[in-house]
């Protein structure tokens, strides 16, 4: 796939790593400790059938598994990720703004997060556009700049056969990426550009991708 110009309301650069890796720590419950730079590192070699593989231990708390792509040593390739693991989330509003908030802070604090990436909830119509900025203050108020916020630029199409959907209007995309840039102050995140926002994912797509391309920069 060719490269393509980003869309000037939302960012898709430095932030896939964290949300990478905010995956990982969704798999093991949220409760992995990102070593610091002075944690003792163990080797050891796992062994299957007659293959070794030699691995490297660090940290504590449940196991978060990273493998270097192939052919490549990359033992030391995480260090840095490891000081500024990151989790994702969104709700469903099942609890007050404050509470919410109040439930992130402390785990954020608590596994040391270096960035909590949150989705707006909004495409998958979890959360709404008028309940949507106390949440955010509320989150924005614990978090401070630990806080990134995830845009979701679809919306939902009815199929009997399950979930489907399709790029949002530029309208209500403009709308939540203006939210987000407000309670951070940086570029939101857009789930998802490859899906809903490139031209190679078809004509609607294309058509948001060209409206995004040409929006002007906020202020």
């Amino acid at each position: 796939m060719p490269a393509l110009p980003l869309p000037t309301l939302c960012s898709l650069s430095n932030p896939v790593r964290g949300l990478l890796f905010g995956a990982l720590i969704a798999l093991s419950g949220c409760s992995a400790l990102p070593p610091s730079s002075h944690s003792p590192v163990s080797h050891e070699l796992v062994g299957y059938d007659n293959v070794a593989i030699e691995t490297l231990v660090q940290g504590s708390g449940p196991a978060i598994v990273m493998l270097p792509s192939l052919a490549r040593d990359g033992l030391e390739d995480f260090d840095a990720v490891a000081e500024s693991l990151a989790a994702s989330g969104f709700t469903n509003r099942a609890r007050t703004a404050s509470e919410l908030a109040a439930f992130w802070r402390e785990l954020a604090a608590r596994r040391r997060l270096a960035r909590v990436l949150f989705q707006d909830g909004i495409g998958a119509g979890k959360m709404t556009l008028a309940a949507w900025p106390a949440y955010l203050e509320a989150l924005r108020a614990r978090l401070g700049r630990r806080l990134d916020v995830v845009v979701e630029i679809f919306e939902p199409v009815p199929d009997p056969a399950g979930f489907r959907a399709q790029p949002a209007p530029l309208e209500r995309v403009r709308l939540q990426a203006g939210l987000a840039r407000r309670a951070t102050g940086r570029p939101p995140l857009c789930f998802s550009l490859p899906d809903y926002a490139v031209p190679q994912a078809g004509a609607s797509a294309a058509a948001l991708f060209d409206a995004l391309a040409a929006a002007p920069s906020p202020p």
